[in-house]
């Protein structure tokens, strides 16, 4: 590597040691270089996306949008929907009725926010939908990624709080709730009423059944079948998912 380094003209290295001196270099210790990285490139390089209402995104009469808010092509928001100021809304995005959008969030294309949820009671033998009437809140500085079903609450309304990160193709039912800053990855299944704590990690293709309880700063790990409570802390894998030992 640091071959490489000497041979690149005006280069700032971030680093928690300070590498031996480079030619031509500067180099910045940092405690979290990392961080710092991210930091440089959302400073100078991320692309500002334009901003404005796409003409061909349907947008109801009765919705009410904040300052510099992007609602991308053929989006379809619809009635009593609430989008805070400087949310970027994707192409193909629905936003069904009364779904309340924080400041500073993004919603990937193709996403669908809102639709009722998958509940049913027999009559005899035939299966009778029972109507969703809640909502979903979505808190600032939340991003959801592409292709994410989140389906509104029964009567409470399933709620994503401030700074949680959604990766694509996860599915979040009805009365779950989404603890600040959590990460929910690639192809989850989180079911109706599942309370996910804060920071909490939930990994790729992890499926929890409902009413399941994830602690706070838990990690649930890569494919795992959550059918018990996860305590805070903690790492859980497997199928079933159990402890494996605390999370550091």
């Amino acid at each position: 590597m640091l071959d490489l380094l000497r041979s690149v003209d005006d280069l700032v290295v971030l680093a928690e040691v300070a590498p031996e001196v480079l030619p031509l270099a500067t180099v910045i210790s940092s405690d979290r270089p990392r961080l710092d990285f991210a930091r440089v490139l959302a400073t100078f390089f991320a692309e500002e996306p334009p901003r404005g209402v796409h003409p061909t995104a349907i947008v109801a009469p009765t919705v009410r949008l904040g300052q510099r808010v992007t609602i991308g092509a053929y989006a379809v928001v619809e009635d009593g929907v609430e989008i805070g100021d400087d949310s970027i809304i994707g192409e193909h995005v629905v936003l069904r009725r009364r779904c309340v959008i924080g400041e500073r969030t993004r919603i990937k294309p193709n996403s669908v926010i809102g639709d009722p949820g998958f509940g049913f009671e027999y009559d005899g033998d035939t299966p009778i939908r029972i109507p969703h009437v809640g909502a979903v809140r979505i808190g600032s500085d939340v991003e959801i990624g592409a292709l994410v079903s989140i389906a509104r609450g029964t009567l409470d309304d399933t709620v994503v709080e401030d700074h949680v990160k959604v990766d694509d193709h996860v599915f979040i039912a009805h009365n779950a709730r989404i603890g600040r800053g959590a990460f929910v990855i690639a192809g989850a299944e989180v079911s109706g009423s599942v309370q996910i704590g804060p920071t909490a990690w939930i990994g790729p293709q992890v499926t929890i059944r409902d009413q399941i309880q994830i602690g706070a700063n838990a990690m649930v790990g890569i494919g795992a079948v959550v059918t018990k409570d996860v305590p805070a802390d903690v790492i859980a894998v497997g199928n079933p998912a159990r402890v494996l030992r605390a999370r550091d």
